[in-house]
């Protein structure tokens, strides 16, 4: 079946395995955990890798003098007793009930020096039982028949971004480097080595402080993949792309390599506890003197910063974030918003509704809270239906997405459904396109700023998650950062690039396709805070307001009481809250 063709209904996705004998490790095992909760996808065969690793056959002894020589010996040092022990994805795992799977063991024919080939008995077996899709979590470099054995080619993971960095260990040498961003693939392989059809893609945020906590971050943030993937295929969806440019290829690192890394890691850790204790966002509320459409054409034509804004005042202990215009001005032309007031000492955010008057006089706008709740309250999302004026204030805490409506007649605003139930949803934003309504926001539990899941809706309101979520995977381009705007024909939905720090910068993606069964965006162009203005450091959410554009900025500054509550939490005596 080619891309594009839709499969007959009840057709089942033959999907087969290539294992070692040691068995899958915890990540591996969530992401066959996946593929048999398909309708429509079975695993009818699991072939295991029956060479004896070199490793196995020799004495410690010998492996550590072997290693000590090639100089990998701090490598595998720290690989066995802190890596193996602090990172939950590598874990060793059972291979999961799959009734009537075919067992198959397999001695790799060596081709070269590097690569490798499965007997003709095994990939005649694999023939027949007319397998679609062969998942590699085994072997080596494999070449020949084997590529081609099933209907859909031999589908394997890369974790790392391959047209920068290849090879192994998978995240590490991001973390050598300091990349902002660590990137991980699904691609179907051909004879290029690391030059395959990508069929997936996600990037996330680089913790270069705990190379155990970012290595779970991004095995288990791409186990996914393959169900999804697999669902794109079931579907006619499935499209794929080569590598543009292989990137330079890198192997175990050995001794100066890992010096480096242990002084980065320890760097890194250090700043992070410095930043949580004495550096804190303080966020603002502003005004830019041009209609986005300007400011998206000026940020893709290479002029990314906001440019000048008028900011309002601060106000003592506590800050503005999230702004939204409120369709109707006041009788005397003062702009009124929704937007969060975030209370340090509480360390919890309501929703105000902002009086600017006309001008920005001197001091700070007149405020008063609307929607208020026992649970953190942040970016009160706008839109309208038949009905009226509606908002979906984020609070991720309760477990779902409640609908507010403004009171016929008045200011006031009263709960009236709750759209989504069972999901902590950060950021949601509500937006129709091609003739339906769609609801996209990230995850408190997956990762509130790099995973991306979207709903959408038919006449009665019924809610439906998209076929294929989470629907994006990428720190730098994945949370929201305000409404969906139209640009000539596109819709261009503003996300926050959350790659350097939280609510860093906006990045601007043109979305392609929208289905139920279909996603596809490309982000275009990025906007950055003024680095000579007085909130250089964050800049997450825009919102259109005309000729004028409202967004909010952060600076960074001291807030005691901020440092005694990560205090708290680094002591285990309280969860972190989810912040601005």
């Amino acid at each position: 079946m080619s891309a594009g063709e839709r499969m007959e209904a009840g057709t089942t996705l033959r999907v087969a395995i290539l294992c070692e004998s040691s068995g899958i490790e915890a990540w591996q095992r969530r992401c066959l955990d996946q593929i048999n909760q398909l309708p429509f996808a079975s695993i009818v065969a699991v072939v295991v890798n029956a060479a004896q690793s070199e490793s196995s056959t020799q004495s410690i002894g010998s492996r550590l003098l072997k290693n000590l020589r090639n100089g990998s010996l701090l490598w595998r040092l720290y690989e066995r007793f802190v890596l193996t022990r602090r990172s939950r994805a590598i874990r060793k795992d059972e291979m999961p009930s799959c009734e009537g799977a075919a067992e198959l063991e397999c001695i790799p024919l060596q081709v070269g020096r590097f690569r490798q080939s499965l007997d003709d008995a095994t990939l005649g077996s694999l023939r027949d039982l007319e397998v679609d899709v062969l998942l590699r979590f085994g072997f080596g470099i494999l070449t020949g028949g084997v590529l081609t054995v099933a209907r859909h080619g031999l589908w394997s993971f890369h974790h790392g971004d391959p047209e920068h960095f290849r090879g192994a260990p998978p995240g590490f040498w991001e973390i050598h480097e300091g990349a902002p961003v660590t990137g991980v693939v699904l691609q179907r392989l051909t004879e290029a080595l690391d030059g395959g059809v990508i069929l997936r893609a996600g990037w996330f945020k680089t913790l270069h402080a705990s190379y155990p906590r970012s290595l779970d971050r991004l095995l288990f943030g791409a186990a996914d993949f393959v169900a999804q993937a697999l669902t794109e295929l079931h579907c006619g969806a499935l499209t794929g792309e080569a590598v543009a440019a292989p990137g330079p290829l890198y192997r175990y690192p050995k001794t100066p390599a890992m010096l480096f890394f242990f002084a980065r890691t320890i760097r890194a850790w250090l700043a992070e506890q410095l930043t949580s204790l004495f550096s804190h966002q303080q966020w603002s509320v502003g005004e830019v003197p041009l209609p986005v459409e300007r400011i998206v054409e000026k940020a893709e034509a290479g002029v990314a910063t906001v440019g000048a804004a008028k900011w309002l005042p601060e106000q003592r202990g506590r800050f503005l974030a999230d702004p939204f215009v409120l369709p109707d001005r006041g009788q005397s032309g003062e702009d009124r918003l929704l937007a969060e007031e975030f209370d340090w000492r509480s360390g919890l955010g309501q929703i105000v509704e902002v009086v600017v008057p006309p001008g920005r006089t001197p001091g700070p706008p007149t405020t008063r809270a609307v929607i208020r709740s026992k649970m953190h309250l942040s970016y009160p999302y706008l839109f309208e239906d038949d009905d009226g004026l509606c908002c979906v204030p984020e609070c991720a805490a309760s477990n779902g997405v409640c609908l507010y409506r403004q009171v016929p007649g008045s200011n006031e605003w009263e709960s009236v459904e709750r759209l989504l139930e069972g999901f902590p949803a950060v950021d949601p934003t509500v937006f129709s396109y091609d003739g339906r309504t769609w609801l996209f926001c990230t995850s408190l539990e997956h990762g509130p700023n790099e995973v991306l899941f979207a709903w959408h809706a038919d006449d009665h309101g019924n809610w439906t998650p998209h076929a294929l979520n989470p629907i994006k995977i990428d720190v730098r381009s994945a949370r929201s950062a305000g409404p969906p705007f139209e640009l000539g024909e596109r819709l261009i939905r503003p996300a926050q690039d959350c790659s350097i720090r939280y609510g860093g910068a906006i990045s601007f993606n043109r979305i392609l396709a929208l289905t139920p069964h279909e996603f596809h965006e490309e982000t275009f162009a990025s906007l950055v805070p003024e680095p000579t203005g007085p909130y250089r450091s964050g800049l997450h959410t825009i919102c259109p307001a005309g000729q004028r554009t409202i967004i909010d900025g952060a600076r960074m500054t001291f807030v005691p009481v901020q440092m005694a509550r990560a205090l708290v939490i680094k002591f285990g005596l309280a969860k972190a809250s989810h912040g601005a």
